[in-house]
């Protein structure tokens, strides 16, 4: 009896153990991030829905809770990434400045969190094409 209590005990601590639970936790992560990146491409795919907000929003978030459950984990620098370019998509769709704004604010903070990442570059690279694009204008007035 005295044994069997052990072997339970000891198995209840083992399956608790934070080791298995940040398995999970990483798995589940995956799934969410996956689950986000394949928002974003059904969206990109069906241009009726890329007109209504409401559909961009649910892609941001998807996004957006995979960074807030561990916004220093793996998944994060992308994450961060991909609601900073949704929102400047939506942008061109809703020509609200905010959805501009908030798209290059995101980017920015994947520039100043993650240095390291590859997602640095992209976002660099992103925040360069706007401000490309923000010049030509003026450029072909003066001309």
């Amino acid at each position: 009896m005295h044994k069997n209590f052990l072997v339970l005990l000891f198995l209840l601590i083992t399956l608790n153990s934070p080791v298995n639970s940040r398995a999970d936790s990483a798995s589940e992560l995956n799934r969410r991030f996956f689950e986000a990146e394949k928002c974003a491409a059904a969206l990109r795919q069906k241009s009726h829905a890329m007109k209504y907000r409401d559909q961009w929003l649910q892609c941001i978030e998807k996004y957006q809770d995979v960074y807030r459950k561990n916004p220093e984990g793996a998944w994060a620098p992308a994450s961060l990434y991909h609601v900073g370019r949704l929102y400047l998509e939506l942008f061109r769709y809703s020509r609200n400045p905010s959805d501009q704004k908030k798209g290059m604010e995101l980017l920015s903070q994947v520039q100043e969190k993650f240095p390291e990442s590859k997602y640095r570059e992209h976002s660099s690279e992103e925040l360069q094409k706007i401000q490309t694009a923000a010049r030509l204008p003026e450029d072909t007035a003066k001309n």
